[in-house]
């Protein structure tokens, strides 16, 4: 993919989760890798998050998929949004590769939207980081600055906010790009037909991340001891029914021994993994499958929507990693192809290759639990 460079230091230190940006040129030449006819079909999908946003008449109205026709819907001022996309496409998936320079489990997925002229959802705040890239079409942008900016439901699922001065105001060609930091008020508003590609990340409140990190450690069977009184219960002086502060604290202090543990570790990278990948019906790979594909010399590729992560440590080796919250423990003699694996988002088979697969239990269990979990996929080179 053909990008603008961006100064990634400079972004960081002055632009990341502080104030909105717009990019020009963030890709160069860009060809749409999918189009509205592809995007209505995705939206048909009984396990794919779809919604049309319309204003017709004055009136805001929010159709949730998946849809079995659309003429009733699309009517008026009419956008489409797809939630998910990299997760079924692999140049959709391919868009990370413009925010590398930022940590994989931080990003959520890439939406993508698609709307007629004057289309737009409504002036609104997000509550994460997103980069909206343009594509075929022109789209108005404005941007707001921070402040109490009350919002409003003019129908059920949408939240919007009332007019704001801007502080960007610009029209948006192919391939450029703005990035809007969490709670700037912002609208886009179609010029020309649109398909636009939204990078979301992930900005989990308090209660999710403890909900998602409780649902792993039950999972997981996490082995802690259980809380033990100390030797202040020896001094008490206090009503049965009290509850005393010290007694607080010592409540805390053994939450947080456990939350500093490195078993807990293992818990926060399975939840923090967490990826909603799509489900598969492929049928189960046998041994003879793996092996009849490294004989034939044929490619393993990550599926899209996979995100493996990792645990890094002083010596940056790779002894387990993380997908969709599950873990795959990696032989030390196998560390720099799983890198491969990870970074390059496959594997092409060769003779060296594949005498290391032949002869190693480990790696082939490794990698046909890989493929039947849909993690990795098996094409022709």
């Amino acid at each position: 993919m053909k990008t603008n460079p961006l100064d990634s230091k400079l972004f960081l230190a002055e632009y990341w989760q502080q104030k909105p940006l717009v990019i020009r040129g963030f890709i160069q030449l860009f060809n749409d890798p999918i189009d509205e006819h592809d995007l209505a079909g995705l939206a048909q999908e009984e396990e794919i998050d779809a919604r049309i946003v319309r204003r017709f008449n004055g009136q805001w109205k929010v159709f949730q998929g998946p849809f079995e026709t659309f003429d009733d819907k699309c009517k008026g001022d009419w956008t489409l949004l797809v939630q998910g996309v990299d997760k079924y496409i692999d140049q959709v998936k391919a868009l990370f590769e413009l925010v590398s320079f930022l940590p994989a489990w931080r990003t959520d997925d890439v939406m993508i939207s698609y709307s007629v002229k004057n289309a737009g959802v409504g002036a609104h705040i997000d509550q994460y980081d997103v980069f909206i890239i343009q594509g075929k079409g022109k789209r108005r942008w404005k941007v707001g600055a921070k402040g109490e900016h009350a919002p409003f439901s003019p129908t059920e699922n949408l939240s919007l906010v009332n007019d704001f001065e801007p502080i960007i105001d610009e029209v948006l060609l192919p391939g450029d790009a703005i990035y809007i930091p969490p709670q700037f008020p912002h609208s886009g508003v179609t010029i020309e037909d649109s398909l636009n590609y939204s990078i979301g990340f992930r900005a989990p409140s308090f209660t999710e991340l403890l909900h998602e990190v409780t649902d792993q450690a039950i999972a997981s069977e996490l082995a802690v001891p259980r809380y033990q009184d100390n030797k202040s219960l020896l001094n008490r002086q206090h009503p049965f029914h009290a509850v005393t502060p010290a007694e607080i604290q010592e409540l805390k202090a053994y939450l947080t021994s456990q939350i500093n543990s490195s078993a807990f570790d293992d818990v926060l990278m399975r939840a923090i993994s967490q990826s909603h990948l799509p489900e598969t019906d492929e049928e189960d790979y046998t041994l003879e499958d793996l092996m009849e594909c490294v004989n034939d010399a044929q490619s393993l590729y990550l599926s899209p929507g996979v995100k493996p992560i990792f645990l890094t440590d002083e010596d940056s080796t790779l002894s387990r990693f993380y997908i969709n919250c599950v873990a795959f423990d990696v032989a030390s003699e196998h560390q720099s192809l799983v890198q491969d694996l990870i970074h390059d988002g496959y594997l092409n088979m060769n003779p060296e290759l594949e005498d290391i697969i032949c002869q190693n239990e480990a790696l082939q269990s490794l990698l046909l639990g890989l493929l039947n979990l849909g993690y990795i996929y098996i094409e022709d080179q």
